[in-house]
């Protein structure tokens, strides 16, 4: 049984991740396992979209309100209660987490989005991919984009949603994106959070990572 200690309803009174409502409505019924950076990465994170936005003159593009790494996504929020246990199990078997970004780059047509890279530390890989094994095990399916292996996932954090911007538009960012130089930074996280999108409106759970750094690592 999972000691509800270790989880609560946003109790911390955290922003949304989206506002955008179309974006939210494109997201029913869907649950996403993320991580909420802080720190050096948002500042980043808001720096670059607000620099590209500006770049962009009104344009079609969105982005999060909130910095964020994504682990796991799944297709079917009225499973909620059960990929609540499963991410309950994992964040206890899982120690705060290290989100150090390494630049900036893209995800190409369909998607278009601009993105800060974070590395692939052995910290994150068995993050990922413990949450893959649990999900499994469980029964639960998983969004086609999140069943990628650790060896094929790019991690990453969202900075802008361009696929309604023009393809010469879309190419022009991308130029624009090779050519800033983005200084590292880092993160240390103590949480996830499971966020489901039901009735147009985003639902998050929160739950500690309490797993022992030195066990996780053997």
């Amino acid at each position: 049984m999972t000691n509800p200690s270790t989880r609560a309803n946003d109790p911390r009174g955290r922003p949304p991740f989206l506002t955008d409502l179309a974006h939210v409505a494109s997201l029913e019924g869907q649950c996403y396992v993320v991580v909420r950076v802080g720190g050096a990465v948002e500042s980043l994170f808001l720096d670059m979209k607000a620099r590209l936005l500006n770049r962009l003159h009104g344009a079609s593009a969105i982005g999060p309100t909130t910095g964020h790494v994504t682990l796991r996504g799944f297709p079917n929020e009225s499973a909620s209660g059960r990929i609540d246990e499963v991410v309950a199990t994992w964040a206890a078997k899982t120690p705060p987490l290290l989100i150090e970004t390494d630049g900036l780059s893209v995800f190409g047509a369909p998607h278009q989005v601009v993105i800060l890279r974070v590395m692939k530390t052995p910290e994150l890989v068995r993050a990922y991919s413990q949450l893959a094994e649990l999900a499994a095990e469980a029964g639960l399916a998983s969004l086609a984009g999140s069943m990628k292996t650790v060896a094929d996932w790019t991690f990453h954090v969202s900075v802008l949603y361009c696929k309604e911007l023009p393809r010469t538009e879309w190419e022009s960012l991308v130029g624009l994106v090779a050519g800033l130089s983005v200084p590292p930074a880092q993160w240390v996280a103590d949480d996830a959070e499971l966020v489901c999108f039901a009735g147009g409106v985003e639902r998050r759970t929160t739950f500690r990572l309490t797993g022992n750094a030195s066990c996780a690592l053997s």
